[in-house]
């Protein structure tokens, strides 16, 4: 279809070569957002999903070349012209698939000339524009016990399970006991002040009578706001995605009559994702109660919560850390071929165009790295309120200057573990050897390849007649 400007403004919006080249778009997604019209919703690996006229549930229709492809993995750098098209008098001749609106995208082509080569190197700054600001553990069991003394209680005074008396609220205050009484700001320990993506892109283009030609190579990093770390187990848990791409467009003038058009891309995209459970992660970080669970213990043990919830009580430094990471693996090699012949010796204004598209693409879950379990242990504040101290040389817990071992502190109900398996004796458990699987190839999912045939031809007139 041809876009003419006879068409409503309110029907198209239209983003030409100067308007992508002169923003700050990452992506071409990125390139819809603040379109007239237009929603995006971001999904992972800097993707989005568009909508247009409001979130109908349905896919628009995205058209790359005249192709329908995904448009999430293409290089900004790669594209000339986006139009949008979102009345029924734009979408019409797309018929029920354009229902819910069109999206167009054209690839760059080179132009008759000196080769022309371009260098650019991007690097994007993302930091949280909004996020609830917790209170610290004094602040808010303060907040609370003020709600008990002034609430009417109907429910039989249950809520005064919940009151802290002063002497707790004085060792969270002076930070005296920090193993019994702390208060980690988990936004602090999990999160960075802003993540960082980079991409390099490198574009040749130019041509001559025979032959005009376009290509492109391209890197892009995305990187993450979630500061995961190297703890000692060999490995950077990160979520993170790294996508290559290349196109190469030319155009033969086989003849003066004759067009040959072909264009040939790729990107090879590798995921990588912690192994922690995202709702856990994220409840953890923000949905914390104030007596939060110790981060780590003197022994290097980590701590959990007594709080009765899984997701709030868990220890997600430990866990998003610590419980492995996943590798995906993603192919996509595009090829299309259009062959325009004019057949003015006809008549004037006669063409007939042929198309034809093989599209592959490829998707593996990759390499892993599993954690059989953590251990987690319990120490109840009023060991370290009766004298309970750790003491680094000898590595072992004392309880008024004399030794206690772990099991005494465990029948003394001083602590308690928490095994990641069901053994007789917790203290026979011993650590199992992570698990690091090259190709994950289970019944429910293993590799998977789509191939997409495409083919069109058209036979079209265009001819004005008098002025």
């Amino acid at each position: 279809m041809k876009i003419t400007e006879k068409l409503s403004p309110y029907s198209i919006t239209k983003l030409d070569q100067r308007q992508i080249a002169s923003s700050a778009f990452r992506t071409t997604p990125e390139a819809l957002m603040g379109a007239s019209g237009v929603f995006v919703q971001k999904t992972n690996h800097g993707g989005g999903s568009p909508f247009i006229r409001g979130l109908t549930g349905n896919q628009t229709l995205i058209l790359v070349d005249g192709i329908e492809r995904n448009m999430n993995d293409i290089e900004i750098n790669e594209v000339a012209t986006i139009s949008v098209l979102k009345d029924a008098s734009a979408t019409a001749v797309y018929g029920m698939k354009g229902g819910n609106g069109v999206i167009l995208i054209t690839s760059k082509r080179g132009n008759t000339g000196k080769a022309k080569l371009t260098v650019e190197y991007n690097q994007t700054f993302e930091s949280l524009s909004k996020y609830t600001e917790n209170v610290d553990a004094y602040n808010g069991i303060l907040a609370r016990n003020r709600a008990i003394l002034n609430e009417v209680d109907v429910t039989g005074q249950t809520s005064w399970s919940f009151y802290k008396p002063d002497y707790i609220l004085d060792h969270y205050l002076k930070n005296d006991l920090p193993y019994a009484y702390a208060s980690p700001d988990w936004r602090d320990l999990t999160m960075k002040d802003f993540g960082t993506s980079n991409r390099l892109n490198l574009n040749v283009s130019g041509g001559n009578k025979l032959v005009k030609y376009f290509g492109s190579l391209s890197y892009n990093h995305v990187g993450d706001i979630f500061d995961s770390q190297d703890l000692g187990q060999g490995f950077n848990p990160e979520f993170a995605y790294d996508r290559f791409n290349f196109r190469t467009n030319l155009d033969f003038n086989v003849t003066s009559t004759t067009l040959l058009t072909v264009n040939l891309a790729g990107i090879y995209g590798i995921q990588k994702r912690n192994g922690a459970n995202p709702v856990t992660f994220y409840s953890s970080v923000f949905g914390h109660t104030p007596e939060s669970p110790i981060v780590q213990y003197e022994d290097g043990v980590w701590g959990f919560s007594k709080a009765g919830y899984v997701e709030t009580g868990a220890n997600i430094v430990a866990t998003s850390n610590l419980s492995g990471t996943n590798v995906d693996n993603r192919t996509e090699l595009n090829s299309d071929y259009t062959l325009n012949q004019k057949l003015d010796v006809v008549t004037k204004g006669l063409s007939v165009k042929a198309k034809l598209a093989f599209d592959n693409y490829f998707t593996t879950e990759g390499r892993e790295i599993s954690n059989p379990g953590i251990l987690y242990k319990y120490i109840a504040p009023l060991f370290y309120e009766q004298g309970g101290s750790y003491n680094y040389v000898t590595q072992t817990y004392e309880l008024n200057g004399a030794p206690i071992s772990n099991q005494e502190m465990v029948k003394l109900n001083y602590a308690e573990y928490q095994y990641p398996t069901n053994v007789s004796d917790g203290f026979e458990w011993v650590a199992e050897p992570w698990d690091f699987p090259t190709e994950r190839i289970t019944s429910e999912s293993a590799n998977k390849s789509v191939t997409t045939l495409y083919y069109e031809g058209s036979l079209n007139y265009a001819r004005k007649f008098g002025n």
